[in-house]
């Protein structure tokens, strides 16, 4: 009965695509065990609507968390500093599932970035150090030494600044600090993985960068 009911939802949605259809499923998922409480909040939170209808309490990922730019080195008294630490402390309320949203959105937040990079520079650091990311997110390790990646990140920032400085053009050492800051994060990582979202919504806006995490965190936790 139980399975019948999940299979009536699912057609139904694959039908319609409705958001009323979508939460219907969710619902069920939820009643059925195979969606959790959390991931459906989390859903929430990174702005998917059939999850917010069903949990809107839930504060959403608020643009303006991410307007205000981070140019300055990390610190009590930098701007933004306060709001990014109260999202880190809000998402670690889900313990290990909201430490790896969290990494997984700085993640996003690189990959986001990267056709901006493309277009400007040959470097080849900033892909290098996703996939030194994904590698320490999947399998607990990163490829590289330490002082590689190091190394290999200041050289990333050192091109953009020069070209910055040459050329009058700022985001791309934005774009730099934003892969730097990624790959060179603390143990745990998480609250550099926020800087990298901080730094994305000074390239993108923070309604673009808002909606690239979203889009790369919602089927992780509803999957």
């Amino acid at each position: 009965m139980a399975d019948r009911r999940l299979s009536e939802r699912a057609r139904a949605f694959e039908a319609t695509g409705s958001v009323a259809d979508e939460a219907a499923l969710l619902g069920e998922r939820l009643r059925q065990g195979s969606l959790s409480r959390p991931r459906l909040e989390l859903a929430a939170h990174f702005g998917h609507a059939a999850a917010q209808a069903l949990a809107p309490d839930v504060p959403p990922l608020a643009a303006d968390v991410w307007r205000v730019h981070l140019n300055q080195p990390l610190g009590p008294r930098t701007p933004g500093y306060a709001e990014r630490r109260s999202w880190c402390a809000w998402l670690r309320r889900y313990g290990a599932l909201g430490e790896e949203a969290l990494t997984r959105a700085g993640i996003a937040a690189l990959r986001a970035s990267l056709p901006a990079w493309d277009a400007s520079f040959a470097h080849p650091f900033p892909r290098e150090a996703l996939a030194q990311a994904e590698a320490r997110l999947h399998h607990g390790r990163a490829p590289w030494p330490p002082e590689v990646a190091r190394d290999a990140a200041w050289s990333c920032f050192a091109h953009a600044r020069e070209r910055e400085e040459r050329e009058g053009q700022g985001w791309e050492a934005g774009a730099a600090r934003l892969m730097a800051s990624l790959v060179l994060r603390r143990d745990p990582p998480q609250e550099d993985a926020a800087s990298a979202v901080h730094e994305l919504s000074w390239i993108q806006g923070p309604e673009a960068a808002a909606a690239a995490v979203g889009a790369e965190l919602v089927p992780w936790v509803l999957g």
